[in-house]
């Protein structure tokens, strides 16, 4: 199911859905999921990041997404749950990226944001919820995502002061709605 292909204004940008999000299901249909840590041999006993343990699903779009720079946005029913930026939008939710979790990214020096985002949609999908990835293409994708954090005070992505591992969630107001952030 895909939400309106009307823009959604958001600060001065004007985001337009990109696709909807959703992840590889089971027979039951329920969202399948795996740890990706454990697929790694680790020879050097690198620690785990915050995020590395998953559990990670692997994304399925709704739309083939173009390769452009911009600001993204992932709501839950117009619900901001995330603002990101890239250079390449297709690289960006490609297989080396969000969609599938590469074992090395769930260690210290790996791309931990990977595997924070990937359960966070992971999560989402899991309750039920549906979500889109919409996007504001621009050539200067970091300034459209300092005003737009700029306009969700306080800031969707506060820094992870949770317990990462466990089921601490943090909840921040903005305006009337309330966003779910951080690690279950």
């Amino acid at each position: 199911m895909r939400a309106s292909m009307e823009p959604v204004r958001l600060a001065r940008y004007d985001f337009v859905e990109a696709a909807g999000i959703d992840a590889l299901r089971d027979d039951a249909g329920a969202v399948a999921t795996y740890t990706a840590h454990e697929r790694f041999a680790n020879p050097n006993g690198l620690p785990l990041n915050p995020y590395g343990l998953g559990p990670f699903v692997r994304l399925e779009l709704h739309a083939q997404l173009p390769p452009v720079p911009g600001t993204y946005r992932v709501t839950r029913d117009g619900d901001v749950l995330y603002v990101g930026e890239t250079r390449n939008l297709a690289g960006r939710w490609g297989r080396r990226n969000y969609a599938v979790i590469d074992p090395r990214n769930c260690y210290r020096g790996g791309q931990s944001t990977n595997c924070r985002i990937n359960n966070l949609i992971g999560r989402e999908l899991s309750a039920g919820n549906l979500l889109a990835l919409r996007l504001y293409e621009t050539d200067e994708p970091k300034v459209v995502e300092r005003d737009v954090y700029r306009a969700l005070r306080p800031p969707v992505e506060p820094p992870c002061a949770l317990n990462c591992f466990g089921a601490t969630v943090a909840a921040t107001a903005v305006g009337t709605r309330t966003l779910a952030t951080g690690l279950f």
